[in-house]
């Protein structure tokens, strides 16, 4: 279980814990999809990549709080003169996705701007790959375990209202350096960790699991 989880605050002795969600994703993995883009509309030079949830179960998109987090987004981009790519997740509904692209249009200027519209294969991993850093939303902890095992920046951005267990989560990942707010740096550039710590606990859950199963 991971760490934000009530089980892990007593764990039995049958129970190991993470920081992050476990998930199938390899760096090698990452590392390999960065030279292999899958669709040649796609961004293949500096970019910002922008992982993007959805509504939860704690609540719906805040447009105003969407609306801030795009200006902060194209500050950044400004700051360290990148693109921006936008991929959207399985709960990123088809009224958010046109939020997002109006208020990009409204706020991007000559930033280039490309979006994944789900008609091509999926660049996540590429997107994990290649991008300079990778933007979060707040709502999505596999998104933001999966981007922290790059040990690129990463950023998370609240579009919405979270639970408590995610709130604790990001406290967990902000005090281990894996990531950073958006708000923490916004304009200020120089706040930016360019060597984050990366998080990547697969192989070591991996081997507590076939140690506790098959002890030598």
């Amino acid at each position: 279980v991971p760490r934000h989880d009530p089980l892990a605050q007593a764990p039995a002795q049958n129970i190991l814990v993470s920081t992050g969600s476990l998930n199938r994703i390899r760096k090698i993995d990452i590392e390999q999809a960065a030279g292999q883009c899958p669709d040649p509309s796609l961004p293949q030079g500096r970019f910002i990549a922008c992982m993007i949830g959805g509504n939860s179960k704690s609540g719906h998109i805040s447009a105003p709080l969407l609306e801030r987090r795009i200006l902060q987004i194209c500050r950044l981009a400004r700051a360290v003169s990148t693109d921006i790519l936008i991929i959207p997740s399985r709960r990123t509904g088809t009224a958010l996705y046109t939020q997002i692209e109006q208020m990009l249009a409204r706020h991007a200027g000559d930033i280039g701007v490309t979006f994944w519209q789900k008609n091509s294969p999926n660049p996540y991993l590429y997107a994990l790959g290649k991008a300079e850093m990778i933007v979060v939303t707040a709502d999505s902890v596999n998104m933001t375990t999966e981007a922290c095992i790059t040990g690129k920046p990463v950023l998370t951005a609240s579009i919405g209202p979270i639970s408590s267990r995610i709130t604790q989560f990001h406290q967990y990942m902000e005090q281990a350096s894996h990531t950073q707010s958006l708000d923490s740096i916004d304009e200020r550039r120089e706040k930016l960790q360019f060597a984050p710590t990366p998080l990547d606990e697969m192989d070591d859950i991996a081997t507590q699991v076939f140690n506790r199963l098959a002890p030598a």
